[in-house]
Parts: structure tokens; C-alpha cells; sequence
């Protein structure tokens, strides 16, 4: 029992690094969600309050990728999480 998951996971656990897709809205929408967010945490004083590192977003893909894998495509090190990269073209 104890050695089962050798057989389930054959191969040692390897670094991972999470991939976030997400939309930052406008400043509307964080206005509208710091007002909500107030009112909800008035009636549920244990709920999520917004902060600086929890903002509103909309998650398009989430991911966990192998940190080796990425090292083999020519990423030598994953961004930190302070460092957002946008899409060529975008704008921000």
C-alpha cells in the first residue's frame, strides 16, 4: 500500500511552473467589484476581501507545465509572479 504510488506516478516529481491566461478588466469593473465586495463582506464578515495581490480578473486558461519543459522550448527561467508578459500586438 505504501509504495502504490510508484506505480501510479513512475517517474519523480518534477518542478512546475502555472501559466495564467487572464483578462484585466478597465477601472470600471474593479470599482463595481470593490463596492460589491464591501457590501457581500458587511453580511459575511469571514468572506474574501479584494486586496493589492487579489484583484478582479477573468481567467481565460490555467495551467501547470513542467519547468523543464519550458527550459527545452527556450524559456530559461520562468517569469516571477510579478512579471506579467502580454501577447505580441496586444495592448495593455
Amino acid at each position: 500500500m505504501k509504495d502504490d504510488w510508484k506505480t501510479v506516478f513512475p517517474a519523480p516529481p518534477s518542478k512546475g511552473t502555472a501559466i495564467d491566461i487572464l483578462v484585466e478588466p478597465d477601472a470600471t469593473m474593479p470599482q463595481h467589484a470593490e463596492a460589491n465586495n464591501a457590501r457581500l463582506l458587511k453580511e459575511f464578515p469571514k468572506g474574501f476581501a479584494l486586496d493589492a495581490t487579489h484583484r478582479p480578473h477573468i481567467t481565460l486558461v490555467q495551467r501547470f507545465v513542467r519547468t523543464a519543459d519550458l527550459e527545452k522550448r527556450g524559456h530559461s527561467s520562468p517569469p516571477g509572479r510579478d512579471t506579467p508578459r502580454t501577447l505580441a500586438g496586444a495592448s495593455p
